[in-house]
């Protein structure tokens, strides 16, 4: 990672971005799964539209339908991380 002429001095919004996309992805994606989690744990307190709703809603009913054609996030993960690694050969 690059090094700040003031290390005491916090990060920018683009300065943090811009570290975080020069992580390996693996780690990008750690990232974003932390970064998601911290937002789903304060997501109550954010106002939803009406049309955000509705959409909502109607996704949980086609959900409760037809379970089987929906991924959890855990089988999403799993996904990701395998094609991540096989697109590194491993």
């Amino acid at each position: 990672m690059g090094r700040r002429l003031l290390d005491w001095m916090p990060m920018t919004k683009a300065e943090l971005a811009a570290e975080a996309l020069r992580l390996p992805l693996e780690d990008r994606l750690s990232l974003a799964e932390s970064l998601w989690d911290s937002v789903e744990n304060d997501a109550g307190s954010l106002p939803l539209h009406d049309w955000q709703r509705r959409i909502l809603d109607e996704r949980l009913e086609s959900a409760r339908q037809d379970p089987d054609a929906w991924l959890t996030w855990e089988e999403v993960k799993a996904r990701v991380f395998a094609s991540a690694s096989r697109q590194r050969g491993e």
